[in-house]
């Protein structure tokens, strides 16, 4: 059944135009790029959002509804050089929305938007979105001390939502914003999103989206905000490619190492341009990248719940010849270093490749800590630091 669905889910896919996800990491560099100044907003300031199928009767694409709902944004948090209140940040979201739906006949873009400045979240969710942020407190494990969802009523245009970290580091938010047919479980993806693994937690949310009955293009994008010496420090994305590896705290212990020695599990797909195999068992690779992420989730949970299984779980399930070395090597990618990043991370001696994307979110984890689920052209890559 599960196989079935993936397959299913490929073929609306091929079907449907996909969602289209747009992050802005830095809201006052983008302000540079249209000539306008944004030094009355605190920082860091950064912006995320995912824009589903068009509603009936819009006449422009997601493309144009992605570029004008972040614009209108940009445009509407410079008109104004005065402290902004948390009324007038939400104010400005659902206005850019309102926006856009003035140049296509009032009808607005099915659209979720997340903006943090400084240390305030706030989003805003138009017809047909779903927005989901769990407060998380030192301590308190992996469940969420609360959680508030943001979609709009029958009757209402836009839902907003405006949320701000306490006084220390102790606290933690996670935000989900989804687009597309049926509801959404803010709670099942928080966990993984929390560890700082992106695209676990939207893999998840997609899911249960799906078992849930939900139908069509669906989209899912995941941040995490946490305070580090009073200031708000993370903005991982799914969406950016980004690893979303450990709050800026760990990042700045490991900024200085130069060689890292790692181990991966690697998962091939039928999406490319050419026949995928898998070397291991020379054979034919024919699922789709969604079943692939999807059985690569599943292992990651296994593993999150275990200390000791990475090298089991590689011998037995990894497509990358390295996990035909013995024992705890087993998946060992042996010891690389940053400039290896730039060559994309190809070992030449035992034809073994680790891409770019992969070895930077590498670099950014701790001793014996589990990375995201990572996707190239290769597969789909879980990547674990062993050294």
């Amino acid at each position: 059944p599960r196989k079935q669905a993936c397959a299913d889910a490929a073929a609306a896919a091929a079907a449907a135009p996909a969602p289209k996800h747009v992050m802005i990491g830095d809201l006052h560099g983008a302000a540079k790029a249209l000539k306008k100044d944004f030094g009355h907003l605190d920082r860091p300031a950064g912006a995320l959002a995912v824009i589903g199928v068009p509603p009936a009767g819009s006449s422009i694409s997601m493309d144009v509804a992605a570029k004008g709902v972040t614009e209108k944004l940009l445009r509407r948090l410079a008109a104004s050089r005065s402290e902004w209140s948390d009324e007038d940040l939400t104010a400005a979201l659902a206005g850019a929305i309102a926006d856009v739906a003035a140049g296509d006949g009032g009808i607005r873009p099915n659209v979720a938007i997340a903006l943090v400045v400084g240390g305030r979240l706030v989003a805003a969710a138009a017809p047909g979105a779903h927005i989901g942020v769990c407060t998380h407190s030192a301590g308190g494990g992996d469940d969420p001390q609360s959680v508030v969802v943001c979609s709009p009523g029958v009757d209402e245009e836009t839902a907003t939502i405006c949320r701000s970290l306490g006084e220390d580091d102790a606290e933690t938010l996670t935000v989900s914003l989804a687009v597309g047919a049926g509801f959404s479980n803010f709670t099942a993806s928080a966990p993984h999103l929390l560890h700082g693994r992106p695209r676990a937690a939207s893999i998840t949310h997609l899911r249960w989206m799906r078992q849930e009955g939900a139908s069509g293009p669906l989209g899912v994008a995941c941040a995490r905000l946490a305070l580090q010496s009073g200031v708000a420090s993370e903005l991982a994305s799914a969406s950016s490619g980004s690893s979303g590896g450990p709050p800026a705290a760990k990042r700045q212990k490991t900024e200085e190492v130069t060689k890292i020695r790692v181990r991966q599990i690697l998962l091939r797909h039928a999406a490319g341009a050419k026949p995928a195999m898998d070397p291991v068992r020379n054979k034919k690779v024919t699922r789709a990248l969604e079943e692939a992420e999807e059985q690569m989730l599943g292992l990651l949970v296994e593993l999150a719940a275990s200390d000791s299984g990475f090298p089991g779980v590689c011998k037995g399930r990894s497509e990358c010849q390295s996990s035909l070395k013995g024992g705890q090597l087993s998946g060992d990618m042996g010891w690389l270093d940053r400039s290896t990043a730039d060559k994309k991370g190809e070992n030449k001696a035992l034809k073994l490749q680790l891409p770019g994307n992969v070895l930077k979110g590498a670099f950014e984890l701790g001793v014996g800590e589990l990375g995201d689920i990572l996707t190239s052209e290769h597969g789909v890559h879980l990547v674990q630091r062993t050294a």
